[in-house]
């Protein structure tokens, strides 16, 4: 009956403390010593952990610090392709090579067209004149009223068909035609916000995490910066861009079950059973798994016997009545 006793009382205890167990994930990041462009370091981190360094709170930002230590490296965060507002349509016939931008640019996220033809960016929250596209009609159409990006592109849906796709030179000729009747002493050169944007920032693995850990006078938009790196020394790990096609070391990450450790003690009394006999230990950890598993706790959970200094796993309380306890881990 003692021993019964015995098995119940762990069985117990294990049942309530295996419930505690968390079932998250720890992110890891591994820095890579070998040189690398963006895109090449992306593939090394797909194909050997999970992605390039996805960075989202401060405390991710100290642990990529810490694993790479000083130097610059490669981590997860870019700029995001060009795409014409049409294309969110996925229609194919809209994806175009055409492009007519002025010396130094793309610098910023949202295209304009002026009056000579030439394409700029500016600030997606500056205001400017729009030119509109209609499908019905096959045309471009000028709206004078100033306004942002996104406005341009709410207010071109909602009157037409779109924000203008620029597919070819006879397009950006018939932009630029319809922008010259606004050429004025006070606006010489007039532009016009047409479909081209990009969605700035964002992350290799697709998260959506806002943080960021910028540098001083970053991000650098310039000369097709549009690769993010984390420079680091003894006092600080900052982030800044870079060409994508540079070669330097990263950061990759994976993310990796948390464990968590748990001890379960018990005082046990009297009886004459040989406790430290190993039949008898495996026997219960046998039931104990047997009991986890009907109360539907079957993956994520590994038993085992703590051992004291002595190599035993249970002792029988010393005469002065300090008891030593037994312990099983979980």
């Amino acid at each position: 009956m003692k021993r019964r006793g015995l098995m119940y009382m762990l069985l117990s205890g294990c049942v309530l403390v295996c419930r505690l167990q968390p079932d998250g994930f720890v992110r890891r990041f591994h820095a890579v010593a070998e040189k690398k462009s963006w895109a090449d370091a992306q593939s090394y981190c797909r194909e050997k952990f999970t992605d390039l360094a996805g960075i989202g709170d401060p405390s991710q930002n100290a642990a990529a610090w810490q694993a790479a230590g000083k130097g610059e490296f490669w981590i997860g965060l870019f700029n995001s392709d060009w795409k014409w507002s049409q294309q969110e349509d996925l229609d194919p016939s809209l994806v175009t090579t055409f492009s007519y931008w002025f010396l130094g640019e793309p610098k910023l996220n949202c295209a304009t067209v002026s009056s000579f033809g030439i394409w700029s960016t500016q600030d997606c929250r500056a205001q400017s004149y729009l030119m509109c596209y209609s499908a019905d009609s096959n045309r471009h159409i000028l709206v004078t009223q100033k306004m942002s990006w996104s406005d341009a592109q709410t207010y071109c849906r909602s009157k037409y068909t779109d924000l203008s796709t620029v597919r070819s030179l006879k397009d950006n000729l018939d932009i630029a035609s319809l922008l010259q009747s606004l050429i004025s002493l006070k606006d010489p050169i007039p532009a016009a916000w047409i479909g081209l944007h990009r969605n700035v920032w964002m992350w290799s693995d697709a998260s959506n995490a806002s943080y960021r850990s910028w540098a001083d006078n970053q991000p650098d938009m310039g000369g097709n910066k549009d690769c993010v790196e984390m420079k680091m020394d003894d006092h600080t790990a900052g982030w800044s861009t870079e060409s994508c096609s540079n070669a330097m070391f990263f950061i990759c990450y994976s993310d990796v079950r948390a464990l968590a450790l748990r001890s379960v003690k018990f005082q046990l009394s009297g009886g004459s059973v040989e406790l430290n006999d190993p039949a008898l230990q495996d026997a219960i950890l046998l039931q104990l798994q047997q009991k986890l598993g009907a109360a539907g706790i079957r993956e994520g959970v590994k038993l085992r016997w703590r051992k004291q200094p002595d190599g035993k796993v249970f002792h029988r309380a010393p005469p002065a009545g300090r008891e030593e306890e037994p312990g099983i881990h979980i």
